[in-house]
């Protein structure tokens, strides 16, 4: 607890975590690794901000500068990161697309790497992209009008707990014929 405005505050991580800081007063404040060199600070070149919520963070020791002309109190709590969570796909599982070669989606939170694996076969996946946190879609080709295929990820954090997800499917459209004649 601080209620001394502008102030440092030391705490230590024995093991990768989600932290969260909260602060009573309106403030700036930032949190730095023991290896920041004391370079920047709250309003400086550093990672700014009011509050810190679920932040993941390696092992080590840190430091949280609160910058505020009130009194606060500071509260600052660590749990444990949660295996990888894959939280959307799309297509969905089953489902009967529109286009030939659909964008295949997803989210995924509390990993480090992953794969993502797709095929025509269940039995025989192949890997066809990786560790792309930026861009988490993958664009099909060539895919075979009324066909099924599959696709799934393996999400892995660095605490070494997996995520293998269950393999999905869909179905390209059926070919349409050209011309309809009725009688």
């Amino acid at each position: 607890e601080g209620t001394t405005p502008d102030a440092i505050f030391k705490f230590t991580l024995d093991n990768p975590s989600l932290v969260t800081v909260n602060v009573s007063a309106s403030c700036w404040l930032a949190v730095y690794n023991e290896t920041f060199k004391g370079q920047g600070g709250p309003k400086a070149n550093n990672q700014i901000a009011t509050w810190l919520n679920n932040a993941v963070m390696e092992a080590g020791t840190y430091y949280v500068l609160v910058a505020t002309t009130e009194d606060y109190t500071i509260d600052i709590t660590r749990q444990d990161i949660p295996a990888p969570q894959i939280t959307y796909y799309s297509p969905f599982d089953g489902e009967v697309v529109r286009e030939n070669n659909p964008m295949l989606r997803y989210y995924i939170e509390y990993a480090d790497s992953y794969q993502l694996f797709f095929g025509d076969s269940e039995d025989n996946l192949e890997v066809v992209k990786s560790n792309d946190f930026n861009d988490m879609s993958h664009q099909t080709e060539g895919l075979q009008l009324g066909t099924k295929y599959y696709w799934k990820i393996v999400a892995e954090s660095t605490v070494g707990i997996n995520d293998t997800t269950r393999v999905r499917s869909f179905v390209t459209p059926l070919d349409k014929p050209d011309t309809i004649i009725a009688n």
